[in-house]
């Protein structure tokens, strides 16, 4: 609801698509690494020093002190405005809880969203600032923010990997996992998703994913993406198995008649040995484009609307003559709950 009333409240502004990252987060738990999420807040009229309005919350990421969340937080963009944003690190301690005093506070970092896209002077779409508590460092926040664009498309893809490296010694086998990440203007990438681990296999395959292609390319097709397979280690400490660059419309080709194959290359190998060739294959076995259509579409398609209204006349609601009565027939003429509600609604249906 928050999100909503940050776009719906600045109709002539744009609309920023913000990914968050961070390093060096301290630990709050002795015995084991943290498993942080992070809030963001904007304020834009209130004293410097409020929060303002919760806009959305990143995922919870296990077992890490340098999380690279893949949720895109959307944020108006109003450039004749003072935007200020606190980003709120938290620790998860109640799993699921959506009360934020239930979890371990680690920090905060602050800025305001000119900062953010360089209108200071500073590297547009990008910030890095210390996380906070007590005027004492707890950390590093990376915020990478790009102009947010419209897409109803999704890909629908599969991943399917063969004869991965192994991180793990002779006593195991590595639980690998994919993550992507796209381009940006400044030659960086920003990590947009990841997906689940396959524990203990060197040639998984991995679950159908549906990715918005708002949130993998910017609604690019063409945009450099970075594939890269990680042996997930439960101290946080996880290993580079390997990447390969790719598109959208690269993993969608079949002009060969079989599956996209990708060869995953370690970099540091490449380079330390000359019969190097790859450390295993990522095949796309599934791939699809999926359009799922917002309700503008639908309006936009010549979609019509009937507005039906039914009312309940359970003795419970009181009578009529009743002020407290939810029919209440006001001698007045104001209207009555029903009426209000009836009335607000039909004008948006049928203005």
């Amino acid at each position: 609801m928050a999100e909503f009333e940050a776009l719906r409240d600045a109709p002539d502004a744009s609309v920023l698509e913000l990914y968050l990252a961070a390093d060096e987060l301290r630990k709050q738990d002795t015995l084991s690494n943290s498993d942080p999420f992070a809030v963001v807040f904007v304020n834009e009229d209130g004293p410097a020093d409020d929060l303002g309005v919760e806009i959305g919350r990143t995922e919870v990421l296990k077992d890490t002190q340098s999380p690279r969340w893949t949720t895109a937080l959307h944020l108006a963009y109003v450039f004749e405005a003072v935007q200020r944003v606190t980003v709120r690190v938290y620790d998860e301690d109640a799993k699921g809880s959506d009360d934020l005093s239930r979890h371990d506070y680690v920090g905060e970092a602050r800025f305001t969203v000119g900062a953010l896209m360089g209108v200071d002077g500073g590297k547009p779409g990008y910030a890095r600032r210390p996380l906070k508590f007590n005027n004492r460092q707890r950390g590093w926040l990376q915020v990478f923010a790009e102009e947010s664009v419209s897409s109803s498309e999704y890909l629908e893809v599969q991943f399917r990997g063969r004869k991965l490296s192994n991180k793990d010694g002779l006593l195991g086998k590595s639980d690998p996992y994919i993550v992507a990440k796209r381009l940006r203007e400044d030659g960086g990438w920003t990590t947009v998703w990841q997906s689940e681990v396959v524990n203990n296999n060197l040639s998984p395959t991995w679950r159908i994913a549906r990715i918005p292609l708002r949130q993998l390319c910017a609604g690019d097709r063409m945009r450099p993406l970075r594939m890269e397979v990680w042996d997930y280690d439960r101290r946080g400490e996880h290993d580079y198995m390997g990447g390969f660059e790719t598109s959208v419309e690269e993993i969608l080709s079949d002009s060969s008649g079989s599956d996209p194959t990708f060869q995953v290359i370690e970099e540091e190998m490449k380079k330390k040995k000359k019969k190097y060739r790859n450390s295993g294959e990522v095949s796309v076995v599934h791939r699809e484009i999926l359009v799922k259509p917002s309700f503008s579409d639908y309006l936009r398609g010549g979609m019509e609307l009937s507005m039906m209204v039914a009312i309940d006349y359970t003795a419970s609601n009181g009578s009529v003559t009743q002020p407290t009565s939810l029919h209440y027939m006001d001698p007045s003429g104001r209207p009555n709950t029903y009426e209000s509600a009836i009335q607000a609604v039909g004008s948006v249906i049928e203005p």
